[in-house]
Protein backbone atom coordinates (compact mmCIF):
# COMPACT_ATOMS: atom_id res chain seq x y z
CA UNK A 1 0.00 0.00 0.00
CA UNK A 2 1.23 3.66 -0.75
CA UNK A 3 0.37 6.45 1.81
CA UNK A 4 0.87 9.73 0.75
CA UNK A 5 1.34 12.30 3.85
CA UNK A 6 1.97 16.41 2.98
CA UNK A 7 4.66 17.70 5.29
CA UNK A 8 5.06 21.28 5.70
CA UNK A 9 8.54 21.64 8.09
CA UNK A 10 11.38 24.24 8.89
CA UNK A 11 14.65 23.14 9.42
CA UNK A 12 14.09 23.05 13.15
CA UNK A 13 11.66 20.29 12.70
CA UNK A 14 12.48 16.98 13.75
CA UNK A 15 9.13 14.57 12.75
CA UNK A 16 10.26 10.94 11.61
CA UNK A 17 7.77 9.46 9.18
CA UNK A 18 8.67 5.55 9.36
CA UNK A 19 6.66 2.79 7.70
CA UNK A 20 6.23 -1.22 8.35
CA UNK A 21 8.75 -3.29 6.73
CA UNK A 22 8.02 -3.75 2.82
CA UNK A 23 5.05 -0.63 2.59
CA UNK A 24 6.29 2.21 0.37
CA UNK A 25 5.63 5.51 2.39
CA UNK A 26 5.61 8.93 -0.21
CA UNK A 27 5.93 12.37 1.39
CA UNK A 28 5.67 15.71 0.14
CA UNK A 29 7.98 18.55 1.80
CA UNK A 30 6.64 22.23 0.53
CA UNK A 31 8.80 25.01 0.41
CA UNK A 32 8.70 26.59 4.34
CA UNK A 33 9.86 29.89 4.53
CA UNK A 34 10.99 33.14 2.79
CA UNK A 35 15.20 31.66 3.29
CA UNK A 36 14.38 28.63 1.95
CA UNK A 37 13.84 29.64 -1.78
CA UNK A 38 15.71 32.46 -3.81
CA UNK A 39 17.39 33.11 -7.12
CA UNK A 40 20.71 35.08 -7.31
CA UNK A 41 23.53 36.37 -8.53
CA UNK A 42 27.02 36.90 -7.90
CA UNK A 43 26.33 40.18 -5.95
CA UNK A 44 22.25 39.73 -5.44
CA UNK A 45 19.62 37.47 -3.36
CA UNK A 46 16.50 37.84 -4.37
CA UNK A 47 15.00 35.50 -1.60
CA UNK A 48 11.96 36.73 -0.64
CA UNK A 49 10.51 37.68 -4.12
CA UNK A 50 6.81 36.49 -5.56
CA UNK A 51 8.86 34.53 -8.53
CA UNK A 52 12.00 33.32 -9.76
CA UNK A 53 13.92 32.37 -12.87
CA UNK A 54 13.89 29.33 -13.51
CA UNK A 55 16.33 28.84 -15.11
CA UNK A 56 17.23 32.58 -16.39
CA UNK A 57 18.33 32.12 -20.13
CA UNK A 58 22.62 31.79 -18.73
CA UNK A 59 23.76 30.29 -16.10
CA UNK A 60 26.08 33.23 -14.54
CA UNK A 61 23.22 35.91 -14.02
CA UNK A 62 20.78 34.04 -12.09
CA UNK A 63 21.03 30.90 -10.44
CA UNK A 64 17.56 29.17 -8.41
CA UNK A 65 18.56 27.39 -5.45
CA UNK A 66 15.62 25.76 -2.85
CA UNK A 67 16.11 23.55 0.11
CA UNK A 68 13.95 21.02 2.62
CA UNK A 69 14.36 19.64 5.37
CA UNK A 70 13.88 16.42 5.18
CA UNK A 71 12.72 13.40 7.47
CA UNK A 72 13.19 10.48 5.92
CA UNK A 73 14.90 7.96 7.95
CA UNK A 74 18.42 7.16 7.77
CA UNK A 75 19.30 4.06 5.96
CA UNK A 76 16.01 4.18 3.64
CA UNK A 77 15.80 3.25 -0.11
CA UNK A 78 14.15 6.13 -1.93
CA UNK A 79 12.24 4.28 -4.81
CA UNK A 80 11.50 8.04 -6.80
CA UNK A 81 11.58 11.39 -6.13
CA UNK A 82 10.44 14.36 -7.73
CA UNK A 83 10.51 18.32 -8.00
CA UNK A 84 7.15 20.21 -8.57
CA UNK A 85 7.14 23.53 -9.44
CA UNK A 86 4.12 26.23 -10.62
CA UNK A 87 4.59 28.31 -13.41
CA UNK A 88 4.42 32.10 -12.79
CA UNK A 89 3.75 32.96 -16.48
CA UNK A 90 3.09 31.05 -20.03
CA UNK A 91 6.64 30.45 -22.35
CA UNK A 92 5.88 28.80 -25.24
CA UNK A 93 10.19 28.84 -25.75
CA UNK A 94 12.66 24.98 -25.18
CA UNK A 95 14.55 25.07 -22.22
CA UNK A 96 16.76 22.65 -20.20
CA UNK A 97 17.89 22.69 -16.86
CA UNK A 98 19.89 20.62 -14.83
CA UNK A 99 19.39 19.97 -11.06
CA UNK A 100 21.82 19.70 -8.83
CA UNK A 101 22.50 18.15 -4.72
CA UNK A 102 24.39 20.83 -2.70
CA UNK A 103 27.07 19.26 -1.32
CA UNK A 104 26.40 19.85 2.63
CA UNK A 105 24.91 17.35 5.43
CA UNK A 106 22.18 19.92 6.45
CA UNK A 107 22.27 22.95 3.90
CA UNK A 108 22.63 26.44 5.51
CA UNK A 109 19.62 29.63 4.91
CA UNK A 110 19.81 31.57 1.88
CA UNK A 111 19.68 34.70 4.39
CA UNK A 112 23.29 34.18 2.61
CA UNK A 113 23.69 34.76 -0.50
CA UNK A 114 23.83 30.91 -2.43
CA UNK A 115 25.19 31.71 -5.85
CA UNK A 116 28.88 29.55 -4.98
CA UNK A 117 27.48 27.42 -2.96
CA UNK A 118 29.24 23.56 -3.64
CA UNK A 119 27.69 21.42 -5.55
CA UNK A 120 27.77 17.15 -5.74
CA UNK A 121 30.24 15.90 -8.48
CA UNK A 122 27.78 13.72 -10.20
CA UNK A 123 24.41 14.11 -9.14
CA UNK A 124 23.23 16.59 -11.54
CA UNK A 125 19.66 15.35 -13.22
CA UNK A 126 18.56 16.97 -16.94
CA UNK A 127 15.01 18.17 -17.37
CA UNK A 128 14.24 19.08 -20.75
CA UNK A 129 10.65 21.70 -19.34
CA UNK A 130 7.66 21.41 -21.65
CA UNK A 131 6.35 24.76 -22.25
CA UNK A 132 4.85 26.50 -19.14
CA UNK A 133 1.17 27.43 -19.35
CA UNK A 134 0.83 29.99 -16.28
CA UNK A 135 -0.58 28.67 -13.03
CA UNK A 136 -0.16 24.96 -13.40
CA UNK A 137 2.08 22.93 -11.82
CA UNK A 138 5.10 20.90 -13.59
CA UNK A 139 7.07 17.77 -12.30
CA UNK A 140 10.55 17.26 -13.08
CA UNK A 141 11.92 13.46 -14.03
CA UNK A 142 13.54 11.24 -11.31
CA UNK A 143 15.58 13.00 -8.78
CA UNK A 144 16.00 9.17 -6.70
CA UNK A 145 19.73 9.64 -7.45
CA UNK A 146 19.88 13.46 -5.76
CA UNK A 147 17.91 12.65 -2.93
CA UNK A 148 19.42 8.55 -2.28
CA UNK A 149 23.03 10.48 -2.35
CA UNK A 150 21.87 12.98 0.29
CA UNK A 151 20.42 10.12 2.36
CA UNK A 152 23.51 8.15 2.52
CA UNK A 153 25.63 11.04 3.25
CA UNK A 154 27.12 9.84 6.73
CA UNK A 155 26.65 12.96 8.60
CA UNK A 156 22.97 13.06 6.95
CA UNK A 157 19.79 12.57 10.22
CA UNK A 158 16.30 13.07 9.73
CA UNK A 159 15.54 16.79 9.75
CA UNK A 160 18.44 18.13 7.69
CA UNK A 161 18.02 20.19 4.80
CA UNK A 162 18.40 18.93 1.59
CA UNK A 163 19.66 21.43 -0.71
CA UNK A 164 19.20 22.10 -4.55
CA UNK A 165 20.37 24.13 -7.14
CA UNK A 166 19.42 24.79 -10.99
CA UNK A 167 21.66 25.17 -13.59
CA UNK A 168 20.86 26.17 -17.30
CA UNK A 169 21.61 24.42 -19.70
CA UNK A 170 19.77 25.44 -22.97
CA UNK A 171 16.86 27.89 -23.86
CA UNK A 172 14.97 30.64 -22.95
CA UNK A 173 14.55 31.90 -19.46
CA UNK A 174 11.39 30.50 -17.59
CA UNK A 175 9.51 31.87 -14.34
CA UNK A 176 8.16 29.95 -11.12
CA UNK A 177 6.76 31.15 -7.99
CA UNK A 178 8.37 31.24 -4.84
CA UNK A 179 7.02 30.93 -1.22
CA UNK A 180 6.58 34.24 -0.44
CA UNK A 181 3.74 34.93 -3.16
CA UNK A 182 1.45 31.92 -1.51
CA UNK A 183 2.28 29.16 0.73
CA UNK A 184 0.69 26.96 -1.72
CA UNK A 185 2.54 28.29 -4.62
CA UNK A 186 6.09 27.04 -3.95
CA UNK A 187 8.08 24.27 -4.81
CA UNK A 188 7.33 20.97 -3.43
CA UNK A 189 9.90 18.08 -3.02
CA UNK A 190 8.26 14.55 -2.99
CA UNK A 191 10.00 11.72 -1.93
CA UNK A 192 9.08 7.79 -2.08
CA UNK A 193 11.09 5.25 0.09
CA UNK A 194 11.00 1.71 1.88
CA UNK A 195 12.78 0.83 5.32
CA UNK A 196 12.06 -2.59 4.67
CA UNK A 197 15.39 -4.24 4.85
CA UNK A 198 15.55 -6.07 1.85
CA UNK A 199 12.04 -6.99 1.04
CA UNK A 200 10.80 -6.23 -2.85
CA UNK A 201 11.10 -2.90 -4.20
CA UNK A 202 8.44 -1.68 -6.50
CA UNK A 203 9.70 -0.61 -9.66
CA UNK A 204 9.50 3.20 -10.61
CA UNK A 205 7.80 4.27 -13.83
CA UNK A 206 9.21 6.99 -15.95
CA UNK A 207 6.79 7.91 -18.82
CA UNK A 208 8.92 10.66 -20.38
CA UNK A 209 8.74 14.61 -21.05
CA UNK A 210 5.69 16.00 -21.60
CA UNK A 211 4.83 16.89 -25.31
CA UNK A 212 3.54 19.86 -27.37
CA UNK A 213 3.35 19.11 -30.97
CA UNK A 214 1.63 20.81 -33.96
CA UNK A 215 -0.70 19.06 -36.41
CA UNK A 216 1.07 20.89 -39.23
CA UNK A 217 -0.19 18.60 -42.06
CA UNK A 218 -4.07 19.37 -40.42
CA UNK A 219 -5.16 15.91 -40.56
CA UNK A 220 -6.55 15.96 -37.04
CA UNK A 221 -3.89 13.61 -36.07
CA UNK A 222 -0.20 13.55 -34.56
CA UNK A 223 1.52 10.45 -34.34
CA UNK A 224 3.77 10.55 -31.40
CA UNK A 225 6.24 7.63 -29.75
CA UNK A 226 5.88 7.10 -25.98
CA UNK A 227 9.15 6.28 -24.27
CA UNK A 228 9.49 4.85 -21.28
CA UNK A 229 13.11 3.51 -21.28
CA UNK A 230 14.02 5.54 -18.09
CA UNK A 231 11.79 3.35 -16.01
CA UNK A 232 13.95 1.34 -13.85
CA UNK A 233 13.64 -1.47 -11.16
CA UNK A 234 15.90 -1.26 -8.50
CA UNK A 235 16.45 -4.53 -7.08
CA UNK A 236 15.02 -6.72 -10.10
CA UNK A 237 13.59 -6.09 -14.05
CA UNK A 238 10.75 -4.82 -15.49
CA UNK A 239 8.94 -7.41 -17.55
CA UNK A 240 5.78 -5.37 -18.73
CA UNK A 241 4.72 -1.75 -20.15
CA UNK A 242 1.16 -1.23 -20.45
CA UNK A 243 -0.06 2.33 -21.87
CA UNK A 244 -3.45 3.81 -20.91
CA UNK A 245 -5.64 6.90 -21.39
CA UNK A 246 -8.17 6.82 -18.95
CA UNK A 247 -9.23 2.89 -18.64
CA UNK A 248 -8.49 3.11 -22.16
CA UNK A 249 -5.19 0.82 -23.15
CA UNK A 250 -3.15 2.86 -26.07
CA UNK A 251 -0.21 -0.05 -26.56
CA UNK A 252 2.30 -1.71 -25.07
CA UNK A 253 6.11 -2.04 -24.83
CA UNK A 254 8.57 0.73 -24.02
CA UNK A 255 8.49 2.71 -27.08
CA UNK A 256 4.89 2.13 -28.86
CA UNK A 257 4.06 4.36 -31.81
CA UNK A 258 0.36 5.98 -30.81
CA UNK A 259 -1.79 8.24 -32.90
CA UNK A 260 -3.36 11.09 -31.05
CA UNK A 261 -5.88 13.49 -32.18
CA UNK A 262 -5.94 17.22 -31.46
CA UNK A 263 -6.61 17.98 -28.27
CA UNK A 264 -4.86 17.52 -24.46
CA UNK A 265 -4.13 13.90 -23.44
CA UNK A 266 -2.50 12.49 -19.78
CA UNK A 267 -1.40 8.80 -20.43
CA UNK A 268 -0.60 7.08 -17.79
CA UNK A 269 2.46 4.19 -18.13
CA UNK A 270 2.02 0.83 -15.41
CA UNK A 271 5.18 -1.01 -15.34
CA UNK A 272 5.25 -4.38 -13.68
CA UNK A 273 8.51 -6.14 -12.47
CA UNK A 274 9.52 -9.70 -12.00
CA UNK A 275 7.84 -9.97 -8.64
CA UNK A 276 4.32 -8.70 -9.92
CA UNK A 277 5.33 -4.78 -8.16
CA UNK A 278 4.05 -2.03 -10.32
CA UNK A 279 4.39 1.74 -10.50
CA UNK A 280 2.95 4.20 -12.53
CA UNK A 281 3.71 7.74 -13.94
CA UNK A 282 1.85 10.09 -16.68
CA UNK A 283 3.20 12.21 -19.17
CA UNK A 284 0.87 14.66 -21.25
CA UNK A 285 0.91 14.91 -24.58
CA UNK A 286 -0.77 18.36 -26.46
CA UNK A 287 -1.60 18.11 -29.95
CA UNK A 288 -2.45 21.97 -31.50
CA UNK A 289 -4.36 22.55 -34.19
CA UNK A 290 -2.24 25.26 -36.78
CA UNK A 291 -2.36 28.40 -35.68
CA UNK A 292 -5.12 30.59 -37.91
CA UNK A 293 -3.31 33.67 -39.56
CA UNK A 294 -3.39 36.62 -37.19
CA UNK A 295 -6.04 39.31 -37.98
CA UNK A 296 -5.29 42.60 -40.43
CA UNK A 297 -7.33 45.42 -39.54
CA UNK A 298 -6.73 48.57 -41.90
CA UNK A 299 -7.47 52.31 -41.00
CA UNK A 300 -7.79 55.23 -44.04
CA UNK A 301 -8.42 58.14 -41.70
CA UNK A 302 -8.93 60.23 -44.78
CA UNK A 303 -11.49 57.93 -46.40
CA UNK A 304 -11.97 55.28 -43.99
CA UNK A 305 -15.51 54.38 -41.30
CA UNK A 306 -15.40 53.31 -38.17
CA UNK A 307 -19.10 51.35 -39.02
CA UNK A 308 -17.20 49.37 -41.39
CA UNK A 309 -15.73 46.13 -40.69
CA UNK A 310 -12.06 46.91 -40.74
CA UNK A 311 -10.76 44.05 -42.17
CA UNK A 312 -9.74 45.08 -45.75
CA UNK A 313 -8.45 47.93 -47.73
CA UNK A 314 -12.26 48.67 -49.00
CA UNK A 315 -13.76 48.47 -45.64
CA UNK A 316 -11.37 50.29 -43.64
CA UNK A 317 -11.73 52.31 -40.40
CA UNK A 318 -11.39 55.67 -39.80
CA UNK A 319 -9.66 55.70 -36.44
CA UNK A 320 -7.58 52.92 -34.67
CA UNK A 321 -9.01 50.89 -31.85
CA UNK A 322 -7.94 52.65 -28.82
CA UNK A 323 -8.05 56.26 -29.94
CA UNK A 324 -10.80 58.18 -28.40
CA UNK A 325 -12.63 59.30 -31.29
CA UNK A 326 -13.07 55.84 -32.54
CA UNK A 327 -16.85 55.05 -32.90
CA UNK A 328 -19.02 51.79 -34.11
CA UNK A 329 -16.94 48.71 -34.67
CA UNK A 330 -13.47 50.26 -34.32
CA UNK A 331 -14.64 51.88 -31.23
CA UNK A 332 -15.44 47.97 -29.71
CA UNK A 333 -12.89 46.05 -31.32
CA UNK A 334 -10.49 44.27 -29.20
CA UNK A 335 -6.88 43.84 -30.34
CA UNK A 336 -5.56 40.00 -29.11
CA UNK A 337 -1.57 39.03 -29.35
CA UNK A 338 -0.45 38.62 -32.84
CA UNK A 339 -2.79 41.64 -34.76
CA UNK A 340 -1.92 44.17 -36.96
CA UNK A 341 -3.57 47.27 -37.70
CA UNK A 342 -2.19 48.96 -40.94
CA UNK A 343 -2.41 52.64 -41.85
CA UNK A 344 -2.75 53.94 -45.21
CA UNK A 345 0.07 54.93 -46.73
CA UNK A 346 0.73 59.05 -47.77
CA UNK A 347 -2.30 59.38 -45.30
CA UNK A 348 -2.07 61.68 -42.04
CA UNK A 349 -3.82 60.03 -38.82
CA UNK A 350 -4.54 62.71 -36.37
CA UNK A 351 -5.81 61.74 -33.25
CA UNK A 352 -4.66 59.64 -30.18
CA UNK A 353 -3.85 56.04 -29.48
CA UNK A 354 -3.95 53.98 -26.40
CA UNK A 355 -3.27 50.47 -26.68
CA UNK A 356 -5.64 48.70 -24.30
CA UNK A 357 -4.46 45.59 -24.81
CA UNK A 358 -1.29 42.85 -24.35
CA UNK A 359 0.56 40.91 -26.68
CA UNK A 360 2.22 37.83 -25.79
CA UNK A 361 5.97 36.21 -26.48
CA UNK A 362 6.34 35.98 -30.30
CA UNK A 363 2.95 37.39 -30.57
CA UNK A 364 3.08 41.32 -30.50
CA UNK A 365 0.55 43.64 -31.34
CA UNK A 366 1.78 45.60 -34.26
CA UNK A 367 0.97 49.41 -35.76
CA UNK A 368 2.04 49.13 -38.97
CA UNK A 369 2.24 52.18 -41.11
CA UNK A 370 2.24 50.50 -44.64
CA UNK A 371 6.54 49.45 -44.36
CA UNK A 372 5.43 47.02 -47.42
CA UNK A 373 3.70 49.42 -49.64
CA UNK A 374 0.77 46.68 -49.80
CA UNK A 375 -2.01 49.92 -48.64
CA UNK A 376 -1.51 53.42 -50.22
CA UNK A 377 1.38 55.18 -51.36
CA UNK A 378 4.37 55.34 -49.01
CA UNK A 379 4.46 55.39 -45.33
CA UNK A 380 1.63 56.60 -42.85
CA UNK A 381 1.69 59.50 -41.72
CA UNK A 382 1.07 59.99 -37.54
CA UNK A 383 0.30 63.75 -37.14
CA UNK A 384 -0.26 64.95 -33.42
CA UNK A 385 -1.45 68.40 -35.12
CA UNK A 386 -4.93 69.72 -35.91
CA UNK A 387 -5.98 71.36 -38.60
CA UNK A 388 -5.85 75.52 -38.50
CA UNK A 389 -8.90 76.21 -41.27
CA UNK A 390 -10.53 79.40 -42.38
CA UNK A 391 -7.87 80.81 -43.99
CA UNK A 392 -8.98 84.41 -45.24
CA UNK A 393 -6.79 87.17 -47.30
CA UNK A 394 -6.69 90.69 -45.31
CA UNK A 395 -9.20 92.95 -46.92
CA UNK A 396 -7.53 96.23 -45.76
CA UNK A 397 -4.72 97.50 -43.26
CA UNK A 398 -7.75 97.24 -40.35
CA UNK A 399 -7.70 93.67 -41.03
CA UNK A 400 -3.73 93.42 -40.05
CA UNK A 401 -3.11 95.75 -37.19
CA UNK A 402 -1.68 98.70 -39.64
CA UNK A 403 0.35 97.04 -41.50
CA UNK A 404 1.18 98.08 -44.72
CA UNK A 405 1.67 95.19 -46.12
CA UNK A 406 -1.84 93.91 -45.57
CA UNK A 407 -2.04 92.36 -48.94
CA UNK A 408 0.00 90.22 -48.64
CA UNK A 409 -1.24 88.83 -45.11
CA UNK A 410 -4.02 85.97 -44.58
CA UNK A 411 -5.54 85.69 -40.97
CA UNK A 412 -7.21 82.42 -39.25
CA UNK A 413 -8.47 82.77 -35.97
CA UNK A 414 -7.17 80.28 -33.72
CA UNK A 415 -8.82 78.50 -30.50
CA UNK A 416 -9.00 80.20 -27.40
CA UNK A 417 -5.73 80.36 -25.29
CA UNK A 418 -3.57 80.17 -28.23
CA UNK A 419 -0.50 82.78 -28.43
CA UNK A 420 2.02 83.61 -30.91
CA UNK A 421 4.87 81.25 -28.46
CA UNK A 422 2.41 78.36 -28.16
CA UNK A 423 0.14 78.18 -31.73
CA UNK A 424 3.38 75.94 -33.05
CA UNK A 425 2.09 76.57 -36.74
CA UNK A 426 3.23 74.30 -39.94
CA UNK A 427 2.71 74.92 -43.48
CA UNK A 428 3.21 71.49 -44.93
CA UNK A 429 6.67 70.42 -43.00
CA UNK A 430 7.93 74.00 -42.58
CA UNK A 431 7.52 75.75 -39.09
CA UNK A 432 6.25 79.04 -39.61
CA UNK A 433 7.91 81.25 -36.89
CA UNK A 434 7.17 84.74 -35.32
CA UNK A 435 8.23 87.92 -36.92
CA UNK A 436 11.72 88.98 -34.51
CA UNK A 437 13.66 91.71 -34.88
CA UNK A 438 16.65 90.79 -35.80
CA UNK A 439 15.58 87.52 -37.61
CA UNK A 440 17.83 84.61 -36.09
CA UNK A 441 19.61 82.36 -38.58
CA UNK A 442 18.09 79.54 -37.67
CA UNK A 443 14.13 80.22 -36.05
CA UNK A 444 14.01 77.06 -33.96
CA UNK A 445 16.45 78.96 -31.92
CA UNK A 446 14.15 82.02 -31.18
CA UNK A 447 16.45 82.69 -28.13
CA UNK A 448 19.74 82.64 -29.20
CA UNK A 449 21.72 85.55 -27.60
CA UNK A 450 24.37 85.74 -30.84
CA UNK A 451 21.10 87.40 -32.65
CA UNK A 452 19.89 89.79 -30.38
CA UNK A 453 20.20 93.67 -30.07
CA UNK A 454 22.69 95.42 -28.08
CA UNK A 455 21.07 98.12 -25.51
CA UNK A 456 23.53 99.89 -23.25
CA UNK A 457 23.01 98.81 -19.64
CA UNK A 458 21.80 102.00 -18.07
CA UNK A 459 18.37 102.25 -20.49
CA UNK A 460 17.33 99.34 -18.74
CA UNK A 461 15.41 98.81 -15.57
CA UNK A 462 13.10 96.08 -13.81
CA UNK A 463 10.07 98.12 -15.26
CA UNK A 464 11.55 99.87 -18.83
CA UNK A 465 13.43 99.53 -21.84
CA UNK A 466 14.09 102.64 -23.73
CA UNK A 467 16.17 102.21 -27.43
CA UNK A 468 16.53 105.72 -29.02
CA UNK A 469 17.62 104.33 -32.31
CA UNK A 470 14.79 101.71 -32.44
CA UNK A 471 11.64 102.05 -30.06
CA UNK A 472 10.85 105.38 -31.59
CA UNK A 473 7.07 104.69 -33.24
CA UNK A 474 4.72 107.43 -32.20
CA UNK A 475 1.79 105.52 -32.26
CA UNK A 476 1.85 104.43 -28.22
CA UNK A 477 -0.19 101.08 -29.07
CA UNK A 478 2.09 99.82 -31.86
CA UNK A 479 3.70 97.50 -29.50
CA UNK A 480 0.50 96.18 -28.04
CA UNK A 481 0.48 92.51 -27.75
CA UNK A 482 4.32 91.93 -28.18
CA UNK A 483 6.86 89.75 -26.82
CA UNK A 484 10.22 91.12 -25.35
CA UNK A 485 13.13 88.92 -24.94
CA UNK A 486 15.86 90.25 -22.80
CA UNK A 487 19.48 89.52 -21.69
CA UNK A 488 21.34 91.40 -18.91
CA UNK A 489 25.14 90.43 -19.03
Amino acid sequence: MRRRVPVALTCLAALMLTSAAGAAVTVQYPIAGSADDTHCSADDNYRGNDGMNFPYNNDAQRRPFFRWAVHVPAGATVTSARLHVKAQSTRNVDTSIRLWLLDYDSCPSFATNPYDAPMVDGAGVDWAMPWFLADTWYTSPDLRPLVQAFIDRPGYAPGNCLGMRGQWLSGGYRYIYQVDHAAADGAILEISYVTNGGDNLPPTAHAGSDRNLTDHDEDGFETVTLDGSLSSDADGTITDYTWYEGAAALGAGVAPQVSFDVNVHTVTLEVTDDDGATGADTVVIVVNAVPQAAAVYYVDFAAGSDAWTGTSPDDAWQHCPGDPSALGNAAAATLAPGNTVLFKGGVRYRGTIVCRWSGAPGEPITYDGNTAGTFGDGKAIFDGSEPLTGWTPCASAADAGGNPHWAELWYAHAPGGTNANTSNLYQADTMCWMAQDPNQADPFFMDSIGGFHGIARQNVTTTSLTDPARLTQADPHYWDGAFVMVWVQ
